[in-house]
């Protein structure tokens, strides 16, 4: 009784501070969201999808015939056409989207926390550990400014953040159920940044694997990480399928769509990482990726475990990988707050603070991803 006050507490000091965090950074007299694109688009685009559902009555349109003389509504999927957020916007048909919106972002904003806070807890951290991470993955640089800026680069995370509490659920109790849905929800929420998760996901799972294994004191073999390598994949490959209704419009539209030059985009092209080493340095929206690498690096020297050594070589080429990637979709620096969740899932969030011998690194190694997350700053 007394460690559920203790929760209950931490929690509604988190939603507390989260809300006033949106409202401090939002300024006297200002409007929260009402910057960069976020009041041009993220609320106009859904209030389009909106009254085209109330005026067809189509959930699944084909066409945006007011949109740029008429185009193909998977175009703009990216702005939440099937977005969970946005769909329950649709249920309060007098409140105006861009008042929904603003505060959605900040309701998803603090379900985040709440969620991360909850799953640190069934990692049995104590409320003190878990709140402080919690804490500090709130004040990580992109959250609340992408919150007010750029909503589809962070609306995901308590999907994301629910995923992780499935993969536990999905090796403790062998439900899916979970895992399936909170990644069908990532996806549909942030397809674009669905990718970074995925991979987060994966490397959690990896760990997950190798330490139910060392727990039942059993060997791990090439085939039998092969066979249950594979049916892990059959999850998220389920939740993927999915949400096929929006990923194959949106793909056949991506590469139907002609380049500056004239020229067709190529699948190739979508998929192919390009090097840009200035994008991964720190910048208004860089992922500051060398202070990342370096924290890796030097967190991995205390690990002595095989599935710890595995989530520190893993985080490394991970964030690389999507780093390069995000470089070349958008080419532009994202910071992507999926780098967040690497670090939280490859070391130690992930970890177990069960009492094991190596549970000081590891927590060390949790604080010091959280405070890498704190110093990417939005600039």
């Amino acid at each position: 009784m007394k460690e559920r006050r203790k929760d209950l507490l931490w929690e509604m000091a988190l939603i507390l501070l989260t809300v006033t965090a949106c409202l401090y950074s939002t300024g006297v007299g200002n409007i929260f969201g009402a910057k960069v694109d976020w009041s041009s688009q993220h609320s106009v685009f859904p209030e389009y999808f909106r009254q085209q559902f109330y005026r067809t009555g189509q959930f699944f349109p084909e066409f945006a015939l007011n949109i740029g003389g008429g185009q193909n509504i998977y175009n703009f999927s990216y702005y939440g056409l099937f977005s969970p957020v946005v769909l329950i916007g649709y249920l309060l048909p007098n409140v105006k989207m861009s008042d929904y919106m603003m505060v959605a972002s900040i309701v998803c904003l603090a379900a985040a926390v709440i969620i991360l806070y909850r799953w640190l807890k069934s990692r049995e951290f104590t409320a003190a550990v878990s709140g402080m991470t919690a804490l500090m993955f709130l004040f990580a640089g992109p959250m609340i400014y992408q919150s007010s800026h750029q909503i589809m680069f962070v609306n995901y995370m308590p999907f994301l953040c629910l995923t992780f509490l499935g993969i536990d659920r999905y090796f403790e109790q062998k439900k899916s159920g979970l895992l399936i849905g909170g990644t069908f929800l990532m996806i549909m929420t942030s397809f674009y940044f669905s990718i970074g998760g995925i991979l987060a996901l994966g490397l959690y799972g990896i760990y997950r694997y190798a330490r139910t294994k060392e727990r039942a004191e059993e060997m791990i073999t090439v085939k039998g990480f092969l066979g249950d390598g594979l049916r892990f994949a059959r999850r998220i490959l389920t939740a993927i399928m999915l949400a096929g209704v929006l990923l194959v419009p949106t793909a056949m539209a991506l590469l139907g769509r002609s380049g500056s030059k004239g020229e067709k985009t190529d699948i190739w092209q979508l998929l192919t990482p390009q090097i840009n080493l200035e994008k991964f340095l720190y910048g208004a929206y860089g992922p500051g990726l060398s202070c990342l690498m370096l924290i890796i690096l030097l967190t991995g020297l205390f690990y002595k475990k095989a599935y710890e050594k595995i989530l520190s070589g893993g985080a490394d080429s991970s964030v690389f990988f999507v780093s390069a990637q995000w470089c070349t979709l958008y080419q532009t620096e994202v910071a992507d707050p999926v780098f967040a969740a690497s670090v939280l899932s490859y070391g130690k969030i992930s970890g177990e603070a069960e009492k094991s011998e190596n549970s000081e690194n590891l927590d060390a190694s949790s604080m010091s991803g959280n405070y890498y997350i704190y110093l990417s700053e939005e600039g």
